[in-house]
């Protein structure tokens, strides 16, 4: 009986004699002193009657509670490494732990389940059974009985296992009836381990409170560690007098209604499904899933000048080249392969091509058709009729704890590989919106399909995004929103059904993102604009500018030194000095803070991406302007161009908003067109509006600037370097690069061996004579020096 219950006893049967002493007639008087004794004596026998029911309790426990111990194999690191893999990192985590050199063995503990057949219960233990080297049942005596694995409980995570040789000529205790109900007082046992010494342990508790793990911790410890949450301990509940009313298999998945989660009968191996049916169905399952997956392989282009880095998570767990990635994916009806897997934007945008493995050694040209918005996963479409799973969108029930399998289809050693195991669901949890999903009683692998033990596909797992949320947007940018989805915070791992989102899948294109897309190479050069150039407001800024209010102290706001004549900002009415605070875009309820610090993490603002010192003839030279790609176009290039947006600024201390439809930039330095000249070794681009505008280039100044110089070539040998700028050629005009490469063209035609350049460095210009040298045809050179060896001459 537990303090509580002690208190309210004594308190209960002090108001019954007080009351009984006033009812009375005159007579015989009552003293205090039998009051209190007479509450004592009750006390005394509530007392007595607990403990014997606690007497009665422990020693029933001790004759259905034995130790389990479980050897593993002595795997190697590599081995644990391919189980994080497929198994996840806390299971991998904890047996890497138990496989020490001196200590492999896993103590648990069962229930006996039927004494004359050897057959005991045990909670699901959440390891890998393929690792165990065997398992033996431990009696107090010592003798020890080999363990075999018979059935695993549909309902409720338990196993059933059968101990060879082992009898008991002994009746098994029936169940007391009508016990088991929430808030009820129970006593609960439970075997608790410290080290070596074992112990039970028999105490009260009231149900409720024990269900929910707010009585006591310490009655789920395990030994080796482990305690708690989704452990491998069978509890033990009595009624008050001592009678065996329930066994606890899974305090995780206890639920009152139905009473899931514990027996209130002896178990038969008839309750669950043999290991064999259980081996045979995730077989089966991982056959099913491998019948309509692909090998599907992407090919990257690598770009110049590109400064995104690449990365992709998808749960595949593979190393692979940045030009080229291996997914598999399941054929979802007769055009589309459907990839449960993320790839960063920037890697999207650069695909060049997709093979589709249709069978061996052919292969077909796929196309990329998109990713969902809601979740991580991607179509891609296939020019020729596929064959897929007819029933793939039916409504399936798995219940609360029944078994389902989960496989993962994974490139491995240059071959296709199912991993497959079971896993039991148990409940649902709220994420994003509050919108329930099902959680599985072991983490599912991200990109793994789900399937039931009849081999019906049920669902898959990946992650969820978060594009609407005023928190999970701000703190994207505040990263720079290098991936499509939501990557901090939000996004977290869950189970979608397949027939809940089969609107989505039999309508794609309605629910793909439209700003993730492939591009060409020029195009992802081009970026949006707002029209300014500005600078970080800092806290010492803020307070200069009596802006610590509106800038958070100075944490966010980008204050404004120029505007571009005919941008987006000019037509709002911004001017220099205004502070740039935040940027809503329409219909969304994330506000993005401006903030010019973060830049510095992933921008290069003080040279082109081109002044790379690729010879040391050449020199490092500074380009005397930043680079375009920064904080707020990058924001604005991702909303993309059209996209109606609220701009939030202050000017002349008053906070102000105007409405504006993000439009392109015009092209800059990095994303403008090139032309290389053979003859030369000069690359050069037109003027952009930044370049003339550092370099406080007149509007009649003409010209073309030099944005490569080869290593060797006529121009290096010229000394022209980059950054420098081309105003004529033989005394023709060279406005742009059109102009350029026809009089380079033309003077080649014509025969001539070099041309005079005139070539303007900042506020200087020189004449340079360049020879107009014929390029050499691709392995020239080893064509001379083979010439030159004895027998090798033609």
């Amino acid at each position: 009986m537990t303090m509580q219950r002690q208190a309210r006893s004594r308190s209960f049967a002090l108001g019954i004699v007080l009351a009984a002493c006033l009812a009375l007639p005159a007579g015989p008087t009552w003293s205090a002193q039998d009051v209190e004794a007479d509450v004592t004596a009750q006390e005394d026998l509530e007392k007595e009657q607990e403990q014997a029911a606690i007497r009665k309790a422990r020693s029933l426990a001790e004759t259905l509670f034995y130790d389990v111990e479980i050897t593993f194999q002595d795997l190697q690191p590599s081995a644990v490494k391919e189980m994080e893999q497929h198994f996840g990192y806390g299971w991998a985590n904890s047996l890497a732990m138990r496989h020490s050199v001196d200590k492999r063995v896993l103590t648990l503990h069962a229930v006996l389940a039927d004494a004359r057949t050897g057959l005991f219960l045990m909670a699901e233990p959440d390891i890998n059974f393929e690792t165990v080297a065997g398992i033996e049942l431990k009696t107090g005596s010592g003798t020890t009985y080999p363990l075999t694995p018979v059935a695993v409980m549909i309902d409720q995570s338990a196993l059933l296992l059968r101990a060879e040789g082992f009898s008991l000529p002994m009746e098994m205790p029936a169940f007391a009836q009508g016990v088991i109900e929430d808030a009820g007082e129970v006593l609960v046992a439970n075997v608790t381990r410290f080290g070596s010494l074992r112990d039970i342990r028999v105490r009260g508790a009231r149900l409720a409170r024990y269900l929910t793990h707010e009585d006591d911790l310490e009655m789920f410890a395990l030994g080796e560690g482990l305690a708690g949450g989704r452990s491998a301990a069978s509890v033990l509940l009595f009624d008050s007098e001592g009678s065996l009313a329930a066994i606890v298999v899974s305090q995780m998945l206890v639920r009152m209604d139905g009473r899931k989660g514990y027996f209130t009968q002896w178990p038969r191996a008839g309750d669950g499904i043999s290991v064999d049916s259980l081996r045979q169905a995730v077989g089966d399952a991982a056959a099913e899933a491998g019948r309509y997956t692909h090998r599907i392989k992407f090919h990257f282009r690598q770009e110049e000048d590109d400064d995104s880095s690449f990365y992709y998570s998808s749960g595949y767990g593979e190393d692979v080249p940045e030009d080229e990635w291996i997914a598999y994916g399941l054929a979802v009806d007769a055009t589309h392969i459907f990839i449960p897997a993320e790839i960063e934007r920037n890697k999207i945008e650069t695909i060049e091509a997709i093979d589709i493995e249709l069978g061996p050694g052919r292969e077909v040209e796929g196309e990329f058709a998109g990713v969902f918005k809601e979740f991580g996963g991607m179509f891609v479409r296939c020019p020729e009729p596929l064959e897929f799973a007819p029933d793939l969108f039916d409504e399936r029930d798995i219940s609360d704890m029944a078994l389902f399998v989960d496989v993962s289809v994974k490139h491995r050693f240059g071959a296709k590989d199912a991993l497959a195991k079971y896993n039991r669901f148990f409940g649902t949890d709220k994420g994003y919106k509050d919108k329930e999903f099902r959680q599985s009683q072991r983490p599912i692998l991200s990109g793994s399909f789900v399937l039931d033990t009849a081999g019906g596909f049920y669902g898959f797992s990946t992650r969820e995004k978060r594009y609407e949320s005023v928190e999970d947007d701000d703190m994207s940018w505040r990263y720079g929103r290098r991936f499509y989805y939501a990557s901090s915070g939000g996004g977290d791992e869950r189970c979608f059904v397949f027939a809940d989102v089969k609107d989505r899948f039999r309508e794609p294109a309605g629910h793909f993102d439209p700003k993730v897309r492939v591009k060409r190479m020029q195009e992802r050069k081009e970026l949006a604009w707002l029209g300014v150039e500005f600078q970080a407001v800092t806290p010492e800024l803020a307070k200069e500018l009596g802006a610590e209010k509106g800038t958070r102290d100075g944490q966010y706001g980008l204050l404004v030194s120029l505007v571009y004549e005919g941008s987006p900002a000019q037509k709002m009415g911004i001017r220099p000095g205004d502070l740039l605070l935040r940027i809503q875009e329409e219909g969304k309820a994330g506000e993005h803070l401006l903030e010019g610090g973060r830049d510095r993490y992933y921008y290069d603002w003080g040279y082109s991406s081109m002044l790379m010192d690729t010879d040391f003839e050449m020199p490092f030279v500074d380009a005397g302007w930043f680079n375009r790609r920064n904080s707020l176009t990058q924001l604005l290039t991702t909303l993309g161009p059209g996209t109606a947006a609220v701009l939030t600024y202050s000017q002349d201390h008053e906070v102000k908003s105007a409405e504006f439809a993000i439009e392109k930039a015009p092209p800059d330095l990095n994303s403008a067109d090139k032309y290389k000249s053979e003859w030369t070794g000069l690359t050069v681009k037109d003027i952009t509006y930044e370049v003339r505008r550092i370099i406080r280039l007149g509007g009649e100044f003409e010209g073309v600037v030099v944005y490569e110089v080869e290593p060797g070539s006529p121009a290096a040998v010229g000394q022209i370097t980059p950054m420098e700028f081309i105003e004529e050629i033989d005394g023709r005009k060279v406005a742009h690069i059109a102009d350029f490469e026809q009089i380079v063209e033309a003077l080649v035609a014509s025969g001539r061996e070099s041309a005079t350049f005139k070539v303007r460095s900042l506020d200087e210009s020189r004449f340079v004579e360049v020879q107009l040298e014929k390029p050499e045809e691709p392995g020239a050179a080893i064509q001379e020096i083979l010439k030159r060896l004895p027998g090798m001459g033609r």
